[in-house]
């Protein structure tokens, strides 16, 4: 397995290497999650028995864990094929400050917004990945909206009907880089985020490794 599969954990530790993080491991047969504890020794790590399948189960079983394991005001969700923009942590609580209890931090034209100010558009949906949800909110959702296979337009769908605000970062603080591997991923109509500005030092290289795997991939079909 490449190491451009564990992205999310190195980039992350790049940006914050003292965090203390939950990671979810929806049963995984392809990558160890032990690989975990060279990035973050103290990691929680919960691992479910067996994998859910989709993507949708995968994400609202690490909604309702986050819930049930820790007392944090706010959850960042994402997954193993991201890096993060390393200011993320210095604009975050401003960001939320603005928010109606939630936003997306990854600004991918799959979903379309109309720009709002200098910060901000507002969109119909955004996918799971790059949203910071406050937790009074995060468990009114988990509560209110009935598990399916379309979980993330159910509950962007359930925010429009209390007429909160989908609220999305014109500047991408997450970026997505694997297009061949995952449910939602694809060559043709991966999610990509606008306006991602941090391309230095690892997360350059991280970069390089996807484009090695994407080639790889290409090669191989």
């Amino acid at each position: 397995v490449s190491q451009s599969r564990y992205t999310t954990l190195a980039s992350l530790h790049r940006m914050l290497p003292t965090a203390n993080i939950l990671i979810y491991d929806d049963g995984s047969e392809t990558i160890d999650h032990n690989i975990t504890r060279e990035y973050f020794p103290a990691a929680q790590i919960f691992r479910a028995e067996v994998p859910s399948g989709r993507a949708d189960i995968a994400i609202f079983r690490s909604m309702k864990l986050f819930l049930e394991t820790t007392t944090f005001r706010f959850v960042i969700l994402t997954d193993s094929d991201l890096i993060f923009d390393k200011s993320l942590p210095r604009v975050c609580n401003d960001l939320m400050l603005e928010t109606d209890g939630f936003c997306s931090i990854f600004n991918t034209p799959n979903h379309a917004g109309v720009t709002v100010d200098k910060v901000w558009c507002v969109k119909q949906s955004v996918g799971s990945a790059g949203c910071i949800f406050r937790r009074d909110l995060l468990e009114t959702i988990v509560n209110e909206v009935p598990l399916s296979h379309t979980y993330d337009w159910d509950w962007c769908r359930y925010l429009q009907v209390k007429q909160l605000r989908i609220l999305c970062t014109n500047r991408s603080y997450v970026q997505h880089l694997g297009f061949f591997y995952g449910q939602n991923s694809s060559p043709t109509s991966g999610d990509f985020g606008e306006m991602f500005l941090d391309y230095e030092d690892l997360n350059k290289s991280i970069i390089l490794c996807g484009f090695v795997d994407a080639l790889r991939a290409i090669a191989l079909r």
